[in-house]
């Protein structure tokens, strides 16, 4: 009995002592990651060689050369990417403790990244890619002639006629509006039929629509997104327009049309831009482990002396090697450089000036897909990734090309708000008229309230709210108007008194929107807000 109880007492002495002896990190984890550390700054080494001799096509050369030679084979960076290090697998606890192991396993999670986009930019992966961009635009050509050469046509005719020919001005927009809801039905119809041919795995000639990759399917994932929200938009316009009694076609402005297959032509288009930047975030990477000569560095961006040679096709000659401005190291130590780094680069140094030759609708879809890339490979906070796409689409309003006009961009959309009531606010000297104009400057402002809905950058936010607050404002004023002269002797007291409201709402209507239109007028402040956003969406920076 003693000497059980004398055991027993020994293992309750000994409880606190083995309680209170954590174990420490692992020499067999923290050997592996030594060991991948150095096998990725050889294996970087060489995929930065290997890189330097890549050359891809872009579709310019591709048109300019027509039937003929094209200038030089293509040549990807070959099998180097199949023999990227891995790192040797240890449990969650083993790896918890290592702090070594924990560094190597986040480095070793962004070089599979960044080699799958690489992988993206070999030569048959491109030629891929361009024919996804070829079949996506028929079919997003069939549905915008379908609608915009068919039904838009019509409602354009039954305009004209009803202006033409009646003087009822209820009718005549009764007419109009009619034409827009059987237009917007078919669209949103049509639309459907679009997203299911994008998301179909084949066309009827067996070719694949979305390729099968990480930058085919994420150039897919991006065009049927896009039709999914014009999809929901046109379900909108369904619903308001049917609710509608005085205004006509409110939602003309806004059938949008864009060339969206261009997402799948920026990978190969930019590959010559993309690629070294990739290659440099991979020997960042490297680095930050310490590399082959054990010495640890710090983690972060890419520096400019990890950088390869600029390689690529012959319009790559100023290919950027410099780091991407956007790293997370300045914000986030803690965090390793990203294949999104690469794209913010291209976002931020990429931007087209006002009235720049450049600017294109192709040139922002191309610009929308690259900040849709980044949320992907980032896992980019909602509110991070709207935000800058805000400032995004703002460049769509602005291109050259006269079909830019879309419901996304939301100065464009607030300022057709404004033109849209203070038209309608045309003070008559029949109060049966300032009845209706009544009636449709009420639907005006409940047709604003629909599109505020829209994302807008927080300067136009703040703008559209306090134009709202004015149409209802007006509007009040309007009807306060129309009841008191209701029983007038003096035909004249009430068109006199609609008269002064009018006078002193166009003279300062505009002036709502001079904080938003300021910002936009300005370039340098305008790009400056839009980097700033564009860097938001790195790790460490969004706040989330």
């Amino acid at each position: 009995m003693k000497r059980i109880l004398a055991a027993v007492v020994a293992v309750v002495a000994a409880v606190p002592l083995l309680s209170a002896c954590t174990p420490g990190p692992d020499p067999e984890a923290a050997k592996a990651a030594v060991a991948y550390a150095q096998k990725l700054d050889a294996w970087a080494d060489e995929v930065a060689t290997a890189a330097a001799d890549a050359k891809t096509w872009t579709a310019a050369e591709i048109e300019a050369a027509g039937d003929g030679e094209m200038p030089y084979e293509e040549k990807g960076v070959g099998a180097v990417l199949d023999e990227v290090p891995t790192l040797k697998k240890f449990d969650a606890d083993v790896a918890e403790r290592t702090p070594e192991y924990r560094k190597a396993a986040k480095v070793a999670a962004a070089v599979e990244v960044a080699t799958d986009e690489l992988k993206g930019l070999e030569p048959e992966s491109l030629q891929q890619l361009r024919q996804a961009a070829f079949y996506a635009y028929w079919v997003v050509a069939d549905l915008y002639y379908n609608t915009l050469g068919g039904p838009a046509a019509a409602r354009r005719r039954a305009d004209a006629e009803s202006y033409d020919y009646l003087d009822d001005d209820r009718k005549a927009n009764a007419i109009t509006r009619a034409a827009a809801l059987a237009f917007a039905e078919e669209r949103g119809k049509l639309l459907d039929v679009a997203i299911d041919s994008i998301q179909s795995t084949e066309k009827t000639s067996g070719e694949v629509v979305i390729p099968d990759t990480p930058l085919g399917r994420s150039a897919g994932a991006f065009i049927v997104d896009w039709l999914k929200e014009e999809r929901a938009f046109q379900a909108d316009a369904v619903e308001t327009l049917s609710a509608f009694d005085a205004v006509g076609d409110v939602y003309r402005p806004f059938w949008p049309f864009a060339n969206i297959n261009a997402a799948f032509r920026v990978p190969a288009d930019e590959a010559g831009r993309i690629r070294p930047l990739l290659v440099t975030v991979l020997s960042t990477l490297a680095d930050s482990l310490g590399g082959g000569d054990g010495s640890p560095t710090a983690s972060g961006s890419p520096t400019a002396s990890a950088s390869p040679a600029a390689s690529g096709s012959p319009a790559a000659s100023a290919t950027p090697t410099a780091t991407p401005t956007a790293s997370p190291s300045a914000a986030a130590p803690a965090e390793v450089a990203s294949a999104g780094d690469v794209y913010r680069k291209l976002l931020i140094d990429g931007y087209i000036p006002w009235n720049d030759a450049k600017e294109s609708q192709d040139a922002v879809v191309s610009r929308l897909w690259m900040l849709w890339r980044i949320r992907e490979l980032d896992q980019t906070p909602d509110r991070a990734y709207a935000a800058a796409r805000t400032m995004l689409l703002e460049e769509l309003d602005r291109s050259t090309e006269d079909t830019a006009v879309d419901f996304r961009p939301g100065f464009n959309r607030m300022l057709r708000m404004l033109e849209l009531h203070s038209e309608l606010f045309r003070p008559s000297r029949e109060p049966a008229e300032n009845e209706f104009m009544l009636d449709a400057m009420q639907e005006a402002a409940v047709f604003a309230k629909t599109m505020r809905t829209y994302p807008v950058t927080d300067e136009v936010a703040k703008d559209f709210d306090r134009l709202l607050a004015e149409f209802g404002r007006i509007n009040v004023a309007v009807s306060r108007v129309l009841e008191q002269t209701r029983d007038a002797e003096n035909p004249w007291e009430q068109y006199d008194a609609l008269g002064e409201i009018a006078d002193g709402y166009q003279d300062g209507a505009f002036d709502l929107l001079s904080t938003s239109a300021t910002m936009l007028d300005d370039d340098a402040a305008f790009s400056a807000r839009l980097a700033e956003l564009i860097q938001a969406t790195a790790p460490g920076r969004h706040g989330d």
